[in-house]
């Protein structure tokens, strides 16, 4: 997915869904890079998406703080 700013650039956005159900999850991020064309913050999303859904599962588990609590979320 892409987002115009206000500035009209385009932002990169990636939504994952795992799971079903009620115990579906969706994640969503947004990249800091900014791009002249939709099209570049689509091919730059796709790219990272597919990167992630390749990594190794064990490297995207967040490990325990010293507190013994996950680093996130964070509640505001």
């Amino acid at each position: 997915m892409t987002r115009r700013d206000t500035a009209g650039r385009y932002a990169a956005v990636v939504s994952i869904r795992s799971g079903r159900g009620s115990t579906t999850h969706d994640r969503v991020v947004r990249f800091v890079p900014v791009f002249e064309s939709s099209e570049q913050a689509a091919g730059y999303a796709m790219s990272q998406g597919l990167a992630w859904l390749a990594a190794d599962p064990v490297s995207l588990t967040p490990s325990l703080s010293a507190t013994g609590t996950l680093p996130w979320p964070k509640k505001n």
